[in-house]
C-alpha cells in the first residue's frame, strides 16, 4: 500500500477518533465542535444519558473509513475488531475514561495508527482534569481517600506495617498447634462404674435402667451402649448445632432420677473431644528384666507425679501396673464334708448390703465376677466371713438349703479365685468381727457356720492389673492427655524432656516414646514454611521475568508475608489453632495473595513507561491504583465467595473446614488492603524519580504474546470446536473420579496401626494372653516395624491405649 494512502488513512482515523472522543464529552445534541471550543462544564453535569447519540454515528463512520481505505488482511481485522469493541462499550454506557483506555490498549499494536496514542492521551488528560459527574465522584471519593492517606502519610503506613508484622510473628509463635481443628462434635458419653461386676450383670443392672431413662431426654439422635467388665458406657448423639451445655444439664437431670443398685458409682458425663486422646504415650520397662512390682512403685512414686506437674497435662493414664490381690484356694474335700458347693459360697458372699469388689473367679474354665457383700474392709474380715453349713448327711452338694433368698447362684466347680483390694487393706492385722456377714441365715441361732478361711486358703498375691508389653518385654504403659487450652507441641516437648530427665535419674529403667502427636504437627509447620519459601521464590522469578524490573518485583512480593501475617493475627484473635487445615489454607493462599499487588504495580509501571503520560509522581500512582481497585475488588469478592461457604457447611465437615475457609478469607482481604495502601506507598518511594529510559518499554509484542494472539484468534474463529473440547475435558475428568479415591482426612507420614482383639465373654485371661503372644511374635517379624505395644485389660475401661 503506497505511503500516501497510509498517511491519508491514518489522518482520517486520527480525525475520526478525535471526533469520537470529543463526542463522548459533548452533552448537547448540537453538531460537534472543535476541542478548543468545549464549553465550561458544570460540577453537577452528568453526560451518561445524552452523550451516546453522536458517538454511535461516528463509530459507524470510522468503520466505513477503515473498510474503504485499508486493504483486507489481519491489520484491517484488528482495526475493525477495535471499533466493534468501542461501539459495544459505548452502547453499554461504560465510563468514558475506560473507553479511551480500552481504545489505547486495543490500538496499541496496529502500526499505522501509532500516532493516535499522543492524541488519545491528550484527550484522556483533558477528561481527567474536568469533572466527570456527581455519580462517579461519589463512587471514587472513598477510594481516593484511602490512597491519598497512604501516599500522604508514609511514616504512619510504615509504622502500621511494622506493628502488623510483629503482631503476626507473635501470633504465629504463640498460637496453639494441633493436628486437626478441635471439632465440637455433638456427642456425650455417660459412664457408670460397677466394680467387680461381669458384663452380663452390667447389662441387666446398669445399662438397661440407664437406657430407659436417657431415651426420654429430648434431642437425642442415637443412643449406643457398651457393657463391659466393671463398667457401662453409653454414647449419646445429638443433632449438629445443639448446645451441649444445655444437653449436658438435661442428661444430668435424667440421671438423678434413675435407680441403680447399691455399690454402683454415680454416672459421669463427658463431652467427646479430639483433646481427650493421648498426645504422647510412653512405655516403661526394666533393662535388667526386674520385676513388675519395682516398676509400679517407680511409676507411682516418681514418674507419674513428675508428669502430672507439667503445665498443660490434664491426665496421666497408667496400664499394666502391679497390684496386690486376694487369692482363694478352696479345700474341695472340706466343702464336701460340710455340704457346700462353690455356687453356694458364691451366693452367700453376694448376699449382703454393702458391695466390695473381689474381682474375677475361675468357674468352669470361665471367669465370672464376684462381689463381697457385707462389712468387708480388710483381709481379716474376709477370712472371718461366716458361711452357713449343712452336714454331709443332710444333703451335701446341693447347696440350695443354705443359699440366701435372691442369691445369684452360679454353677461351677471353683478351684481358686482372686480379688483386688488395696495394699493397705491387704496388710492389716486381725481384729475384724468373727461373724461379719449380715445375711439372716448366717446370724440365725442354731445354724452352724464356718469361717471362709476354714474352707479356703486366703492369701495376698501380686500380679499385673492388666498386661502391657512393649517390643516383646513386660512393661507399663503411660499415656498423657493434655488440657483443652494447652499447646500440643509444647506439652509433648515438655513430656519428652521430662522423660529424658527421668531416664538419666533411673538408669535401670527404660522409657520409650510410643506415640508422639507433636512430631507430625511440627513437620506440617516446617513443610508449610518450606513450601511458602519455595512458592515465594518461584513467584519472585516469574514476576521478575515478566515485569523485568527489580523494584516492581520487590513491591509485588512484599504482599505475600504481609498478607499471611495479617491472617495469622486475625486467626489468633479468634482463638483458631495452627493446624493442618489452617496451614493448608496458607499454602494455597500464597499463590493468590500476590495477584492484587501485581495488578496494581503493573498498571503503575505501565503508566510510568508511556511516553505521552502527562501525570507524574503521586498523581500518576493515585490514578493508576484507582483504576485497578474495582477489578481487584471484584476478583477478591469472587474468590471469597468460593471459599467462605465451606465455613457454613453443617456437620463435622463444616467444623473441620471452617478454619480453612476463614484463613483464606483473612488472607485475601489482607492482600486487597496491602494492594491499595502499602503498594502505592512503596511505588511512590521507589519510583520517585520515575523511569530513566522509557523508549525501551514501548516494544513490539514478543513471541509469547504473538503466539497467544494467534491461538486466541483461532479459538474465536472456531467457537464450536473450542467449546466441544472444553466439554470433552470436563466429561473425561468426571470418569476419572472413581479412580482417585476418597478419605475424610489425608494420610500422615507417621503411621500408627491399632489392632483390637475382642475375646469371647468369660474367656480366661491366660487364654487371651496366649493369643496375644502369638500375634506379638508374628508382628515382631514384620519388616518396617519400629515399635509395638499391646495391652490386655486395664483399670480404665475407656482408656484409649487399650488394645489386644
Amino acid at each position: 500500500m503506497p505511503s500516501l494512502t497510509v498517511s491519508k488513512m491514518a489522518s482520517n482515523m486520527l480525525q475520526t477518533i478525535d471526533y469520537a472522543a470529543r463526542g463522548l464529552l459533548d452533552q448537547r445534541p448540537a453538531p460537534l465542535v472543535p476541542l478548543e471550543h468545549w464549553p465550561a462544564w458544570s460540577s453537577d453535569s452528568d453526560t451518561d444519558s445524552t452523550v451516546m447519540r453522536h458517538p454511535i454515528h461516528i463509530i459507524k463512520q470510522m468503520k466505513d473509513i477503515i473498510t474503504s481505505d485499508m486493504p483486507p488482511g489481519q491489520l484491517r481485522n484488528d482495526a475493525l475488531e477495535t471499533i466493534a469493541i468501542l461501539r459495544q462499550e459505548m452502547m453499554e454506557f461504560t465510563p468514558r475514561r475506560a473507553i479511551i483506555l480500552g481504545m489505547m490498549h486495543n490500538l496499541d499494536h496496529i502500526p499505522v495508527i501509532q500516532p493516535l496514542h499522543s492524541e488519545l492521551q491528550h484527550i484522556m488528560d483533558a477528561m481527567y482534569s474536568r469533572n466527570t459527574g456527581r455519580t462517579e465522584r461519589r463512587r471514587n471519593h472513598r477510594m481516593k481517600g484511602i490512597i491519598n492517606f497512604s501516599l500522604n502519610n508514609k511514616f504512619a503506613i510504615w509504622i502500621l506495617t511494622i506493628i502488623v508484622s510483629f503482631a503476626g510473628l507473635y501470633s504465629g509463635l504463640t498460637m496453639k498447634q494441633e493436628t486437626i481443628p478441635n471439632i465440637n462434635v455433638p456427642f456425650l458419653n455417660v459412664t457408670a462404674i460397677d466394680p467387680g461386676a461381669a458384663p452380663e450383670g452390667i447389662v441387666e443392672d446398669v445399662t438397661k435402667p440407664l437406657e430407659q431413662t436417657l431415651r426420654n431426654v429430648e434431642g437425642i439422635k442415637t443412643l449406643t451402649s457398651t457393657s463391659m467388665e466393671n463398667a457401662s458406657s453409653i454414647t449419646l448423639e445429638f443433632d449438629y448445632g445443639t448446645d451441649l451445655n444445655n444437653a449436658t444439664a438435661a442428661v444430668r437431670e435424667a440421671l438423678n432420677e434413675v435407680q441403680l443398685p447399691d455399690g454402683v458409682q454415680k454416672p459421669t458425663i463427658s463431652k467427646f473431644s479430639i483433646n481427650s486422646f493421648p498426645v504422647v504415650s510412653l512405655s516403661l520397662s526394666d533393662k535388667d528384666g526386674g520385676d513388675l512390682e519395682q516398676l509400679t512403685r517407680l511409676v507411682e512414686t516418681d514418674i507419674q507425679p513428675a508428669l502430672e506437674d507439667i503445665d498443660g497435662v490434664a491426665q496421666v493414664q497408667v496400664s499394666g501396673q502391679y497390684v496386690k490381690e486376694v487369692q482363694l484356694k478352696f479345700d474341695q474335700k472340706k466343702m464336701n464334708e460340710l455340704g457346700l458347693t462353690e455356687d453356694t459360697v458364691n451366693g452367700i458372699v453376694q448376699g449382703s448390703s454393702v458391695r466390695v469388689p473381689l474381682g474375677l473367679f475361675e468357674l468352669d474354665k470361665a471367669q465370672k465376677a464376684v462381689v463381697v457383700d457385707g462389712n468387708i474392709i480388710d483381709l481379716d474380715d474376709l477370712k472371718n466371713l461366716a458361711i452357713p453349713v449343712v452336714p454331709s448327711g443332710a444333703g451335701a452338694g446341693s447347696g440350695s438349703a443354705t443359699a440366701p433368698q435372691g442369691a445369684d447362684a452360679q454353677a461351677g466347680g471353683a478351684a481358686q479365685g482372686s480379688a483386688q483390694i488395696s495394699d493397705q487393706a491387704a496388710g492389716q492385722t486381725a481384729g475384724g468381727n468373727a461373724s461379719v456377714g449380715s445375711n439372716a441365715a448366717a446370724n440365725a441361732p442354731g445354724i452352724p457356720t464356718v469361717k471362709l478361711s476354714e474352707i479356703a486358703k486366703i492369701e495376698v498375691i501380686g500380679q499385673a492389673e492388666s498386661i502391657s508389653r512393649t517390643d516383646g518385654k513386660e512393661s507399663i504403659g503411660i499415656s498423657i492427655v493434655k488440657s483443652n487450652d494447652a499447646n500440643t507441641v509444647d506439652v509433648v516437648k515438655a513430656v519428652k524432656d521430662k522423660a529424658e530427665e527421668l531416664q538419666t535419674q533411673f538408669k535401670n529403667a527404660e522409657l520409650t516414646v510410643l506415640l508422639d502427636q507433636g512430631k507430625p504437627i511440627q513437620d506440617s509447620v516446617n513443610t508449610m514454611l518450606f513450601k511458602a519459601m519455595f512458592g515465594a521464590l518461584f513467584a519472585i522469578l516469574i514476576i521478575l521475568l515478566f515485569l523485568r524490573d527489580i523494584r516492581s518485583t520487590i513491591i509485588s512480593i512484599i504482599s505475600i508475608p504481609l498478607s499471611l501475617l495479617i491472617a495469622l493475627t486475625a486467626l489468633n484473635m479468634m482463638d483458631i489453632t495452627l493446624n493442618m487445615m489452617t496451614l493448608g489454607a496458607m499454602t494455597v493462599a500464597i499463590g493468590r495473595v500476590v495477584d492484587d499487588s501485581i495488578v496494581v504495580i503493573e498498571n503503575i509501571y505501565r503508566r510510568l513507561t508511556l511516553q505521552g503520560e502527562k501525570l507524574k509522581g503521586s498523581d500518576l500512582i493515585r490514578e493508576a491504583t484507582r483504576e485497578m481497585f474495582i477489578p481487584i475488588l471484584s476478583s477478591t469478592i469472587v474468590t471469597i465467595a468460593v471459599f467462605l461457604p465451606l465455613a457454613l457447611v453443617s456437620g463435622m465437615v463444616g467444623e473441620l473446614f471452617m478454619p480453612f475457609a476463614l484463613t483464606m478469607v483473612f488472607a485475601l482481604l489482607a492482600s486487597l488492603i496491602v494492594a491499595v495502601t502499602i503498594v502505592p506507598m512503596l511505588a511512590h518511594t521507589l519510583f520517585r524519580k520515575g523511569l530513566k529510559n522509557k523508549k525501551n518499554h514501548d516494544e513490539k509484542p514478543g513471541k509469547m504474546a504473538e503466539g497467544y494472539k494467534r491461538l486466541l484468534n483461532w479459538t474465536l474463529s472456531h467457537k464450536l470446536v473450542t467449546v466441544g473440547v472444553a466439554v470433552l475435558l470436563l466429561v473425561g475428568s468426571l470418569f476419572l473420579y472413581p479412580f482417585i479415591g476418597a478419605s475424610f482426612l489425608p494420610e500422615q507420614q507417621d503411621k500408627y496401626v491399632t489392632i483390637t482383639y475382642s475375646p469371647e465373654t468369660g474367656a480366661l485371661r491366660e487364654d487371651v494372653e496366649k493369643e496375644a503372644l502369638v500375634a506379638e511374635k508374628w508382628l515382631l517379624t514384620q519388616p518396617g516395624l519400629e515399635k509395638m505395644q499391646y495391652s490386655i485389660g486395664g483399670s480404665n475401661p475407656l482408656s484409649s491405649m487399650g488394645g489386644g
